[in-house]
């Protein structure tokens, strides 16, 4: 997938981030952007300033 998005110029998201460790292994397969539990739970309120 990595390979694929790079050759395309598209950038790559990791869903699901939940640990540090899953964070660390993102980082290093090269991924652009991630998201999960890790960074911020859901929430009903809308968030304007990250």
């Amino acid at each position: 997938m990595r390979t694929i998005c790079t050759e395309n110029g598209i950038k790559l998201l990791a869903e699901g981030v939940e640990t540090p460790y899953e964070l660390e292994k993102v980082k290093e397969i090269g991924v652009d952007y991630a998201q999960g539990y890790y960074f911020a739970k859901p929430s009903a309120e809308i968030i304007r300033v990250i």
